[in-house]
């Protein structure tokens, strides 16, 4: 999944972007909001929403702003958080009401926000393409009425949609995380889960949905619920339906609706479901953590199915189920037309209706192919570890004390969503034109490791580029990010002198330049999409005026 193809760095578009030399950030602040005074926000934050044009970005300071309504977000339109602090915005809204309303779902991303409402969260009414929600923190859905209570809804036909890196916690008063409709090309993954309801209602997908790499535990419901009402045998449904890595433990009062996957997209083609754990209980536990939930009749308190599956083609592949599922993984209520293919698949614990299994329904029993490896009913005391994250990603850079201990290692990964600063990362070749190029600290003098904690406009930064002068540093991204972010400007040490110019380059192509920037300038930030770029220079110069105090830093620097 890619955040927008059509805006990728591809050699068509080098031409455009190198027309595009700076962008504005508009700042709620000079509109009027005022963070942590309790006082009503929302007309200074709509005011600056309104103010941006294409490519600028609305950048939130640190603090919470308190709103009272909606926001209304129009096309070509980002919303962006802190860098390493919170920017928390709290919604309070009638029950009927989203907090973000896109009214024009078109090119908006929301990135790197804490966002509170009392209802909805974000809702696309129609046909949202290009809509990118990444690494966002969300708390909502204690108030309102059934389908206000969802963090994102996306209605009609949607293209291009990424929910991810998101972190969705402490909600189990709200309808789901996310609720899409008619999707084409989207991406739902690398978010983390706690204490929600239920992780999601995907249907009328088209083609290309991936749900790959989440992490919760505490859910009440289901992990994800992925359905087609759509399609039938005469309107057969699309392919490339992708649930992958992901990882579900520790059920919330767990009853008979409470399952780990459901995944029956009858009329679809290129299902995978692979290499999923699903745990009823938390590893090693042999109860719920909160107890059992109602039994709906069913006699003894129990939960629904580990996986559950229905598809045209497809392999279901690798996935780990630990009960007491009522059933492990099952072939449901009778559409797998080419039946349910299943490879390696482990159960531990015993399963009342088995470890593999068929689902009666009106349309008849669902069906299973056993292609070997499939191994049932091993005991609990043998279930394996549960799987660390594979993926560095942006929930694990928001949350609060209630957020579930996330201190897994990260290995790398080319997906889209590994989050990685440039500072972190070997550069190719380093030149500066005074001293080394400092890691995580500003240019001092000659020497190595003489500099000082980057600051920009007061602003302290733990990450970052210093430069001085005329200054080059190259990365071989090697087509592994789509994104680079970064803030640019001469470090507070130098005073009230230095000016330089900041450059970005991808692939022997200048794609930004931030034209001369004094010490009496502000910051500038820059978001640029580094899709298949495989390499990313970033270059100072001393914009012609001389050396003197020309003390630069890339502020936070970073690419996913």
């Amino acid at each position: 999944m890619t955040y927008g193809e059509n805006a990728c760095l591809g050699q068509a578009n080098f031409e455009i972007l190198e027309k595009r030399v700076l962008f504005s950030t508009i700042r709620p602040a000079d509109f009027g909001a005022v963070t942590n005074d309790g006082k009503d926000d929302r007309a200074a934050i709509q005011a600056a929403i309104n103010a941006a044009m294409k490519d600028d970005v609305v950048q939130f300071s640190a603090g919470q702003y308190d709103i009272s309504g909606s926001l209304q977000i129009g096309a070509h339109r980002t919303l962006r958080g802190a860098v390493q602090e919170d920017s928390t915005l709290v919604f309070s809204t009638p029950r009927n009401q989203y907090a973000m309303q896109l009214t024009d779902a078109s090119d908006i991303t929301i990135q790197g926000l804490s966002l509170r409402a009392n209802c909805g969260v974000i809702l696309a009414p129609h046909n949202a393409q290009d809509v990118n929600i990444l690494g966002n923190d969300f708390v909502w859905g204690y108030d309102g009425t059934y389908y206000n209570r969802l963090g994102v809804r996306v209605m009609g036909q949607s293209d291009r949609v990424a929910i991810d890196g998101n972190y969705f916690h402490d909600s189990l008063s709200s309808d789901r995380n996310v609720d899409l409709h008619g999707t084409h090309d989207t991406s739902y993954s690398h978010n983390t889960f706690y204490r929600v309801h239920d992780g999601g209602h995907i249907d009328g997908i088209h083609n290309n949905f991936s749900f790959i790499g989440n992490h919760g535990s505490q859910i009440k419901r289901m992990g994800i619920e992925i359905q087609d009402h759509d399609a039938n045998r005469n309107h057969p449904g699309g392919s490339g339906i992708f649930v992958e890595d992901n990882v579900f433990t520790d059920w919330y009062k767990p009853d008979p609706w409470s399952f780990g996957l459901s995944v029956p997209p009858t009329w679809h083609n290129d299902v995978v479901v692979k290499n999923n754990y699903m745990s009823v209980f938390a590893p090693g536990a042999d109860a719920p953590s909160e107890g059992w939930g109602d039994s709906m009749g069913q006699g003894a308190p129990r939960p629904g199915y580990g996986i559950e599956v229905d598809f045209t083609s497809g392999s279901v592949s690798g996935n780990t189920v630990v009960g007491p599922w009522v059933m492990g993984i099952v072939s449901a209520v009778g559409g797998s037309v080419g039946g349910a293919p299943l490879t390696d698949n482990t159960a531990y614990g015993s399963m009342p209706w088995g470890s593999f299994g068929v689902e009666g329904g009106n349309r008849g029993n669902g069906v299973w192919h056993d292609k070997g490896g499939n191994v049932g009913n091993k005991p609990l005391d043998e279930q394996p570890d549960k799987p660390k994250r594979k993926k560095e990603d942006k929930s694990d850079r928001k949350g609060d004390d209630k957020k579930p201990n996330t201190d897994e290692p990260v290995t790398e990964d080319s997906s889209s969503s590994n989050v990685a600063f440039l500072s972190d990362l070997q550069p190719q070749s380093v030149e500066s034109g005074w001293g080394p190029v400092e890691i995580n600290a500003s240019n001092g003098g000659k020497g190595r490791g003489d500099g000082s904690t980057i600051s920009l406009e007061g602003k302290k930064h733990d990450k970052g580029l210093g430069v001085a002068i005329d200054s080059t540093v190259v990365y071989k991204l090697n087509g592994k990010y789509s994104n680079f972010f970064s803030e640019m400007g001469i470090d507070d040490q130098a005073g009230n002198k230095g000016s330089m110019t900041f450059e970005v380059w991808a692939d022997g192509k200048k794609v930004f330049d931030s034209g001369v920037l004094n010490k009496a300038d502000r910051a500038k930030w820059v978001q640029l999409n580094v899709k298949k770029v495989k390499e990313l220079k970033l270059v100072t110069t001393n914009a012609g005026d001389g050396d003197h105090s020309d003390l630069g830093v890339w502020a936070s620097p970073q690419v996913w």
